[in-house]
């Protein structure tokens, strides 16, 4: 018995992580396809500014989040009663941090980019996919029941509607600030999507609770600081560039940093299908959960 559970584990693992990288690969060439043409489009620099503002969302998606991607799943495998509770209550908190990040950047933006109102306006308008990004909390609850599919349909789904956006705004030769609308829209898609495949699927009711939240807090702070690392890490370098130098150098700079990181979905993939088997491992057998993170370990290190 414990084989067969074992295998439908594994099956389940693998069906999972084929699901995310398969539509992932499908967006990868229309992204390629797409991104030719709005770079050429674009041009260096305006390419280069929608790729700075892009920069301030990915530094503050980390404190949005607040650390609660990193234990949700285990979560919702450590408490599977309280499933609505806790998504309730990180759609709540994630809100407010949202909300508050895109205050924040408003207000960085005016001072780092004063006399640029262009610069000012597609900052603005990318920020306000950090509204929409909360939604992916649902996408977590896919995950915890290796339901991957849902994710990859809704994912994929709105890439080919915010494609189709991009390209009639090249027909009808758009300024950029259209484009910086781009990926809102593509979040809005995402969110839409994924609330009505959560509904289809039976999702238990939503609902706020201070204690949950207290707890998910409680569980996640650590995360935040690691987040907000990572952060300055992996984003300072096209502030410098586009305060140092100019968005002409930052648009250079984001397309090669963009193909070095094409793979990357492959890891992660692989990481979101197995982190739910392990943590039900942790609570269960802790010889088998070791191994298993070892199993993980060894793919991400030979993959890479």
């Amino acid at each position: 018995m414990k084989e067969l559970i074992k295998r439908l584990r594994c099956n389940k693992e693998a069906t999972n992580a084929s699901w995310l990288i398969g539509a992932r690969i499908v967006q990868m060439v229309l992204s390629l396809f797409v991104g030719i043409l709005t770079a050429r489009y674009l041009g260096p620099s305006n390419y280069g500014l929608i790729n700075y503002a892009g920069a301030y969302v990915a530094f503050f998606t980390s404190l949005c989040n607040l650390g609660i991607n990193s234990i949700i799943v285990k979560n919702f495998v450590d408490h599977p009663d309280e499933q609505g509770e806790t998504i309730g209550s990180t759609l709540m908190l994630r809100f407010v941090s949202s909300a508050l990040s895109c205050g924040i950047i408003f207000a960085i933006s005016l001072f780092a980019d004063a006399g640029e109102p262009t610069t000012i306006l597609v900052v603005v308008l990318c920020s306000i996919s950090l509204i929409f990004h909360i939604f992916e909390t649902f996408n977590f609850w896919f995950q915890s029941r290796y339901e991957s599919k849902r994710t990859a349909i809704a994912t994929f789904t709105a890439y080919v509607a915010t494609s189709i956006y991009k390209i009639i705004l090249l027909i009808l030769n758009k300024s950029v600030v259209w484009f910086a609308f781009a990926t809102s829209v593509d979040y809005i898609a995402i969110a839409v999507l994924l609330y009505v495949f959560y509904r289809r699927a039976g999702g238990p009711k939503l609902s706020f609770s201070f204690e949950k939240s207290k707890q998910l807090l409680g569980s996640s702070y650590h995360f935040i600081l690691s987040g907000l690392m990572v952060a300055i890490y992996g984003y300072t370098d096209k502030f410098m560039l586009k305060q140092m130098l100019n968005s002409t150098e930052v648009g250079y700079y984001s397309t090669a940093t963009a193909i070095c990181a094409m793979w990357v979905f492959v890891l992660q993939a692989i990481i979101d299908s197995m982190y739910p088997t392990i943590m039900r491992l942790y609570k269960t057998d802790k010889v088998a959960f070791e191994r298993k993170n070892k199993q993980l370990y060894c793919i991400v290190f030979y993959v890479s």
